[in-house]
């Protein structure tokens, strides 16, 4: 059966992500990331004529407030993420209905996905830290280098904002003992335009839930707090025909991991430290563009578990993973072609020691290459063709892997994808695309983890071959969009668990996702806007597995739906939005079905002068929604913010 999905979401709603998160079709954005640089760099994507689809969120939708960036995605179409709970949670995010290991989660272009897992979590990244959030659904851009097997999603860092210095100051306080402060002042200094921000974040988590969702007597989630601090800052600066920029970023957290047994002594935590540094230099020599980009990032985790309420067992754990990587880039124009090519080289370095044992666990270095290039090849002036080649190559060396006597090896793939841009009339295009794609298995997948897990070196890169088309449009007060899109995939890596209790991946899983995606924005008046939305998927799990065989796939909402309306007037703004999620299953075989999940916000923002109070309320119908592993999510709570601008 071809699922159908119509989403009426916005094109480019100004309210927050709280309220429905401003979001644009790329169609003719072009986004630099530069500041006050200027122009498009050879490592930026070029939106205009990027054929495949994009959605972006603006740093207007979330700046008033507090919000946590898997809100943000969350009111896109297309997009999916689960949470584990309150701020600062561990999500997952779907494009598509993908799984979240399949997805690309990147800073700037510097990845964030562990080679040991796959994941990348992004909640705690601070909202001081971000200008905008642009989600590629389909398929990966060659200038962000890697790509995955379904789309990508890229945090862009601040921009230095144009003119005279400034500064912003803002505090957050809220239900569950949420506070947030955030200072950020920008100006220059000398030839250089720099911008600096520091945030701290604390929550208690301790919100209320219905007392059959625990086998204990609490009505309150507890052992969930979260604190965190962060610091950023970035410098720009034009010399002698080249443009540099230079960027760092640090974040200390602390995070208690809740349980599903919610006992008042769990003592399990997770600390977490990282630095991530890039530096970038573009110039032009002759008719070539060219770009470079140097990252360095390194993450440091302490997970503790002393009474094994998370784990099988006491655990001290320490994790190290040290990041470098480069990518480069040059274009040139031949006629009517536009040449990108693009060779990304990254090196991670995995170290995991057990304190409890005195014991290394891990010592492992991935080498992963990738040489890609792409044309754009443009025979008439409303038509687009384009065509992008990747090569990946992957080198796997383990001094040591979870006392496994597996050597390390190495992995290649190939991918391709094809598109088509045209605009059909002045305020209408369309678009296609298809292509083959890979997902690399993990560390863990391919030589196993701790104790539950047996490797599988021989394991094949997941395959997929995706599809999609569709149209984007603005006709004086409507503006939106409307997508069908197929992905269908084999080799999938499937855990499979023996009568001990061990499980082993392999490559048994196969997949057909379909549906339509759609946005629509009305501004009957220059105050008011509306929109609404609804998004169907349709799942085909195809795996040998027969329990699981014809079954719609597990952690998935199939059915979402999406209404809201804006007001403003003079320094005054009103939103209200609804979200309503269904046709969720828990297991593979569709045995558990997950309840529906309606979720209605508002928000109200006033401003005067250089004050702006904001205050939001989620959730006002106050349902724990249970997401991850059926863990609940808050209920009904309260964000009031004050921020003062000095211009």
């Amino acid at each position: 059966m071809l699922g159908i999905a119509i989403a009426w979401s916005s094109a480019a709603v100004s309210a927050a992500a709280d309220d429905g998160a401003a979001v644009t079709p790329l169609q003719d954005v072009v986004v630099t990331g530069q500041g006050d640089a200027g122009g498009l760099a050879p490592t930026e994507v070029d939106l205009h004529s990027h054929t495949g689809f994009s959605r972006s969120i603006e740093r207007e939708a979330f700046a008033d407030r507090y919000t946590q960036m898997g809100e943000l995605l969350d009111s896109l179409p297309e997009v999916q993420v689960s949470s584990l709970g309150g701020v600062g949670a561990f999500n997952r995010v779907a494009l598509r209905g993908s799984t979240g290991e399949q997805v690309n989660v990147y800073l700037d272009g510097l990845l964030l996905n562990s080679p040991q897992n796959g994941g990348a979590t992004f909640n705690p990244l601070p909202p001081a830290l971000i200008e905008r959030v642009v989600v590629y659904p389909d398929f990966t851009p060659l200038q962000l280098g890697d790509a995955n097997l379904a789309g990508a999603i890229d945090f862009r860092t601040r921009a230095i904002p144009r003119g005279a210095p400034g500064a912003v100051l803002r505090a957050s306080y809220g239900s569950f003992g949420t506070r947030y402060g955030e200072a950020s002042l920008w100006g220059a200094l000398g030839a250089w335009r720099l911008i600096a921000a520091a945030s701290h974040t604390q929550a208690d988590n301790d919100f209320p839930v219905e007392a059959s969702l625990f086998r204990t007597e609490s009505a309150r989630r507890q052992n969930d707090a979260f604190d965190q601090h962060s610091l950023f800052l970035k410098a720009t600066r034009r010399w002698l025909g080249l443009r540099l920029q230079a960027q760092v970023q640090h974040s200390d957290s602390d995070k208690e991991l809740p349980t599903s047994l919610n006992q008042r002594d769990d003592a399990a935590r997770l600390g977490e430290r990282s630095t991530r540094g890039q530096a970038r230099l573009d110039y032009a020599l002759g008719a070539v563009e060219l770009g470079h980009r140097l990252m360095l990032s390194r993450v440091d985790e302490d997970f503790s578990d002393p009474e094994s309420d998370v784990g099988l067992g006491s655990d001290r754990v320490q994790t190290e993973l040290l990041r470098v990587g480069a990518f480069n880039a040059a274009t040139m124009r031949w006629g009517q072609h536009r040449i990108v090519l693009g060779l990304d080289w990254r090196q991670d370095r995995l170290a995991q020691d057990d304190r409890l044992e005195d014991e290394r666990l891990v010592d492992a270095t991935r080498q992963t290459v990738v040489l890609g290039v792409s044309d754009e090849w443009t025979p008439l002036h409303d038509w687009i063709f384009s065509g992008l080649l990747r090569y990946t190559w992957v080198d796997d060396q383990l001094d040591r892997f979870r006392a496994t006597e597996q050597p390390g090896d190495g992995t290649s793939a190939a991918t391709a994808q094809l598109g088509l841009k045209w605009w059909m009339t002045p305020l209408l295009q369309g678009k296609a695309n298809v292509g083959w794609l890979v997902r690399i298995p993990t560390l863990d997948e391919k030589f196993g983890a701790r104790g539950l897990f047996q490797g599988a070196p021989e394991l094949e890169p997941e395959k997929a071959l995706s599809a999609d088309t569709g149209v984007e449009f603005q006709f004086a007060q409507w503006q939106g969009s409307a997508t069908v899109f197929a992905r269908q995939t084999r080799d999938a890596i499937v855990t499979i668990f023996n009568s001990r209790g061990v499980g082993q991946p392999q490559n048994i899983g196969k997949s057909l996702r379909t549906g339509i995606a759609a946005d629509l924005r009305w501004t009957p008046l220059p105050w008011m806007e509306w929109r609404a939305g609804a998004t169907l998927l349709d799942t085909d799990n195809r795996s040998r597995i027969r329990s699981a065989r014809g079954k719609q796939l597990p952690g998935l909402y199939h059915r979402r739906y999406h209404a809201g309306l804006s007001l403003s007037h003079a320094g005054l703004r009103w939103s209200l939005d609804y979200q309503h999620s269904g046709d969720l299953f828990y297991d593979p075989s569709n045995g558990v079905r997950g309840d529906d999940k309606d979720a209605l916000r508002t928000s109200f923002t006033a401003q005067w002068r250089a004050i702006t109070l904001d205050l939001t309320l989620r959730n006002l119908l106050d349902e724990n929604f249970l997401d991850i592993n059926r863990f609940p999510t808050p209920g009904r709570s309260v964000l009031a913010t004050l921020s003062y601008d000095i211009r």
